[in-house]
């Protein structure tokens, strides 16, 4: 028996197929939260899709907490084009299989004529990237801090032509929240155009196809399908992995080994090396386009001054007494998009996590002290370059809820007792 769609996709999907107006819907998801693990995937759902003129297109995020974006135009059709040979690498061996270095072409013409949601530098949104921007001709301002003009923000009707279309952040909140529609103009030119996230960069990206009024396009129900066919595909090592993990016996990769025993994270099971550990996100070796969001276990027991370490995978925090309202970004009544500064900041007196020189391939070790139970408190984000270990001791009984702030479904319970 083919698989199903479950409720939530096809809400989702369902949710915007039958909007106002003339010609078909067709819609997109931008990221995905599975439904047996907190997940974040830099993947369009399904990555390609036809349309014919006058249809619409609508783009569904699912907010994890991951800036996403919809970049298209002439631009990026090129940019594409100059992506061919390292997107079939990609294909073969993911990110492992590509250049250490970005090769110069591509970061000059990227530079010239395309944008980036944020620095990488600063972390700090890009204006020009970060706010929606559509031309029919040019491209977008080469200042950061400077966004495309009020006029130039205004959406017009694709029509393959414009040389920059790009959606900015999409927002998680408001009357538009987490939705981005395109439409299709019925004078549109029949043909290929690549679209991708300005934030995650070209290899979270897909196609769509307007074709000739004349040629048939599948329908949603053929795109829903295509989907859930590839969020199975790329879940599959990401759930085993989950599974591993909550079981205990999640066998540590062969690069991190020296490194996990290292950190005092190690134990050998039938002569394998497995985890012995909480995790605060879980990477899997191979799976370049999704990650575990989650704290394993989500909840967890301690005596009071017992010392709580996570192995934490990605960029997380760990925060305890979170405020009710937390918004990781916001865009402003002028259209400025922000990013909020306390995301990264340690408060409640943890200490400012440990920088790492870029030859440092080991563990990132903090220790960040104890906690009293009272008051916000959170390590900030922490960055590592293999994984980091995070140590807190919690000074008084009690039942703390934490959280990572970057991505909101990740959620812990914490019991500690005398």
């Amino acid at each position: 028996m083919k698989r199903l769609l479950t409720t939530a996709v096809v809400l989702a999907l369902a949710s915007v197929s039958c909007l106002g107006g003339s010609g078909n819907t067709r819609t997109v998801l931008v990221d995905f939260q599975h439904e047996q693990f907190n997940s974040f995937f830099s993947q369009y759902f399904p990555n390609n899709v036809a349309v014919h003129p006058g249809d619409t297109v609508v783009f569904r995020q699912t907010w994890t907490g991951e800036p996403h974006s919809v970049t298209m135009g002439a631009y990026a059709d090129q940019f594409a084009k100059l992506l061919t040979p390292y997107f079939k690498l990609y294909a073969k061996g993911g990110y492992a299989a590509l250049p250490q270095q970005e090769p110069k072409f591509l970061m000059d013409f990227e530079r010239a004529h395309l944008t980036e949601m944020f620095d990488q530098n600063s972390g700090k949104p890009n204006q020009n990237g970060a706010q929606p921007c559509f031309l029919a001709h040019g491209v977008a301002p080469r200042s950061r801090n400077k966004p495309c003009s009020k006029a130039h923000q205004k959406q017009p009707e694709f029509t393959g032509r414009q040389t920059y279309y790009n959606s900015g952040f999409i927002p998680y909140e408001g009357p538009t929240g987490d939705t981005y529609t395109v439409k299709i103009s019925p004078n549109a030119k029949p043909g290929k155009h690549f679209f991708y996230c300005n934030y995650h960069g070209p290899f979270m990206s897909g196609w769509l196809t307007i074709a000739p009024k004349t040629k048939k396009v599948p329908s949603q129900t053929t795109v829903n399908r295509e989907a859930r066919k590839q969020i199975d595909k790329s879940a599959a090592p990401l759930l085993a992995a989950y599974r591993s993990a909550v079981k205990g016996d999640f066998v540590i990769p062969n690069d991190a080994a020296q490194a996990v025993e290292q950190a005092g994270f190690a134990k050998m099971v039938n002569g394998k090396p497995i985890f012995n550990g909480w995790f605060a996100g879980l990477g899997v070796e191979g799976s370049d386009n999704g990650t575990i969001n989650s704290f394993i276990p989500k909840t967890l027991n301690a005596k009071v001054g017992q010392k709580l370490s996570w192995v934490m995978i990605g960029s997380h925090t760990i925060s305890f007494n979170v405020p009710k309202y937390f918004p990781l970004m916001t865009v402003a009544k002028n259209g400025t998009v922000s990013r909020n500064p306390k995301l990264d900041t340690p408060a409640g007196g943890a200490p400012k996590p440990k920088e790492q020189s870029p030859n440092d391939q080991g563990p990132n070790i903090d220790d960040a002290g104890s906690w009293n139970g009272h008051g916000f408190w959170s390590t900030g984000v922490v960055d590592s370059n293999n994984f980091a270990v995070i140590s807190i001791r919690i000074t008084k009984p009690g039942t703390y809820n934490f959280a990572c702030l970057i991505h909101p479904p990740m959620i812990g319970t914490l019991v500690v007792t005398q």
